[in-house]
């Protein structure tokens, strides 16, 4: 999904136009990308053909990703014909996943930056021409340093990443060849730069990773609830929300912290993947049905209210109707309030693409239909059991052309991959209100402002 950031050309430097492929880690460094340029003067437009910069932050996950990604590029070096002295920069996962092959695939682009290489655009940029099309040193992931410049491109709420890279070795990922081994920010960090959001305005802090569960790893235990207690006592008026959980460490200090302080939302986001022994043992994710229902359990008893959400993969080798049928009893039997299925793809490089008993591409389809068949009445029966509660409600805009009509958002919802709720009441964007939800469909919520707290010091 692209984003783009609109502001005033600043002098001294140019206009770019900015393109973020892929998920929320991935828009992070966009941000911070964005940050260097705004640093040496450089600023923004969401319309590219008055650019003189495009910056294309591209995702290669999954082969559908690296496509989106390389035509995300064709469209970018189509722009530059069109005016001499225009610049294309392509950063981001593909670099760090093809390698010099990018080069020989795109000789119009200008530069190649790794994620590791984020910092050092604002000097390339100085440099006189020719530029080299690609720097020496670096690395695949980006852990932003204390002071870093960030361009924000939402209002109120904010992903904060805190650590890069992974060392699941899940059979179907490439995360660890495209980002590295699992690296931690410091405590100092991300307390610092949690800091400056809240004073910026910011009311919800989304804390992510591609594994948030092992931040701090071979500090002497369980380190994430540490870094929890740390941020909840900063000054301010804020929540944190918590994604990208590993099942197998979701532990009961983790669910009894986030019961126990208001200033951690109880919603939880933990892909479990799938839900037979057979195919985790394939997946190289240690847990079983057992231990998924535990952790079920676990959570429903300790954090009241909670909301979980979580990802299913259908279609994984060896998958067959009885393997199927183990991941949705497990479904029916343990409801989540939010579930995104997908289909899996054999990428080259991961042991799962080389493991026998491929399922049709035409029948894994019709899987993760049923999946998210069942997941709509199920999240329907979540959703109308909480008919009657007061949730607390980030506004974040008006509805177009209706007067006290607000879009917002619920403790039991995160951006961009949730639904959102449609409140009744007064309000502006970046109050923090009590709502009473009055109705709902299998996504989405509505509700009635009750009482309102604002912000005092919310970007208007």
């Amino acid at each position: 999904m692209g984003k783009k950031k609109e502001a005033s050309r600043v002098p001294g430097g140019g206009t770019a136009g900015v393109i973020s492929l892929g998920c929320s880690k991935n828009l992070v460094d966009t941000e911070f990308l964005m940050g260097g340029l705004a640093g040496c003067g450089w600023g923004f437009t969401p319309r590219s053909e008055g650019a003189d910069l495009l910056l294309v932050n591209t995702c290669a996950f999954l082969d559908a990703s690296v496509e989106e990604s390389r035509e995300a590029i064709e469209e970018a070096l189509e722009w530059k014909g069109k005016r001499a002295g225009r610049v294309v920069v392509v950063a981001g996962c593909l670099v760090s996943r093809l390698g010099k092959e990018l080069t020989g695939m795109f000789p119009g682009v200008d530069l190649f930056l790794l994620p590791g290489q984020i910092e050092r655009l604002p000097g390339w940029l100085a440099l006189p021409p020719p530029r080299p099309k690609r720097l020496r040193g670096g690395g695949s992931s980006y852990l932003p340093p204390a002071g870093a410049e960030r361009v924000m491109t939402a209002s109120f709420w904010a992903y904060l990443k805190i650590s890069d890279g992974c060392d699941n070795r899940c059979s179907y990922c490439l995360i660890p060849n495209i980002r590295g081994k699992h690296r931690s920010r410091s405590l100092r960090s991300v307390r610092e730069e949690a800091a400056g959001l809240v004073a910026a305005g910011v009311r919800e802090i989304n804390l992510i990773g591609q594994d948030i569960t092992r931040w701090g790893q071979g500090a002497g235990g369980p380190a994430l609830p540490r870094l929890i207690e740390s941020l909840t006592r900063l000054p301010g008026d804020f929540r944190l929300r918590l994604l990208y959980l590993h099942p197998s460490r979701v532990d009961d200090r983790l669910c009894r912290l986030v019961a126990a302080n208001d200033a951690v939302l109880p919603y939880l986001d933990i892909p479990i993947q799938h839900a037979g022994d057979r195919i985790l043992e394939k997946m190289n994710r240690p847990y079983g049905r057992r231990g998924l229902e535990r952790m079920y359990a676990r959570l429903r008893r300790l954090v009241p209210g909670v909301a979980l959400r979580t990802t299913v993969m259908v279609g994984y080798p060896g998958e067959g109707k009885r393997e199927f049928a183990e991941l949705l009893s497990f479904l029916r039997d343990h409801p989540f309030e939010n579930l995104g299925a997908f289909i899996f793809s054999p990428e080259e490089g991961t042991p799962a693409a080389a493991q026998h008993g491929r399922v049709p591409p035409e029948t894994a389809v019709e899987r993760r239909d049923e999946v998210m068949r069942l997941q709509q009445k199920a999240a329907a029966s979540l959703w109308r059991g909480r008919h009657g509660e007061v949730a607390e409600v980030l506004l974040l805009e008006p509805v177009e052309g209706e007067k006290d009509l607000w879009l917002g958002r619920t403790a039991w919802q995160a951006p961009e991959v949730d639904g959102m709720i449609v409140v009744s009441g007064p309000g502006r964007p970046g109050d923090l209100v009590s709502v009473r939800v009055t109705g709902s469909g299998a996504y989405d919520l509505e509700g009635v402002v009750t009482e309102g707290r604002s912000d005092p010091g919310a970007l208007t």
